[in-house]
């Protein structure tokens, strides 16, 4: 046992594990935090200019030249999907860099408790209690079962408000 306690690799092993859920912790709340200020932002869009923009689909001439050549599409199509796949990440890497200069944008001009309380209601909205881990059986408690269904549509409904008030 002392042996055991002892050993080095057991101990860095927990070491590992702690700096985990450290690093978990840590994801969740920037995750938290982003939300937050996406809000603000919505709100303030004068503030906040979306200035990074999607590519739209561009026609060429050399489009219709190129439907009838099926060699070509096959040659150019993994380049195609290369390039698409690039500028996913490209996107998706400014997005990042935007979110976070937007929550320092919102620190420095005094919208921190804006975004505290923003990020509060959040996570008060999205805690949802899983029907399996309630001590009660539904069939027995209709009217907490009924609670429960009343809470979930809510948080259900809170979620497509927020997926369509991003769009």
């Amino acid at each position: 046992m002392r042996k055991q306690r002892a050993d080095p690799l057991l101990q860095m092993k927990h070491v590992e594990e702690e700096f985990e859920r450290i690093r978990e912790a840590k994801k969740v709340a920037e995750s938290k935090e982003r939300a937050a200020v996406a809000q603000v932002m919505s709100s303030y869009s004068s503030l906040f200019p979306d200035d990074i923009k999607t590519p739209g689909n561009k026609r060429n001439r050399n489009d219709e030249e190129e439907k009838g050549n099926e060699k070509a599409l096959d040659e150019k199509e993994p380049k195609l999907r290369r390039l698409e796949r690039l500028r996913a990440e490209r996107l998706a890497r400014e997005r990042g860099e935007r979110e976070r200069a937007t929550v320092v944008l919102c620190k420095s001009m005094g919208l921190s408790s804006l975004v505290n309380e923003t990020a509060a209601s959040i996570e008060a909205a999205s805690t949802v209690v899983d029907e399996r881990r309630l001590p009660f059986n539904s069939a027995f408690n209709p009217e907490l079962s009924s609670f429960a269904a009343e809470r979930r549509n809510a948080h259900r409904e809170e979620k497509q408000r927020r997926r369509y008030s991003y769009k």
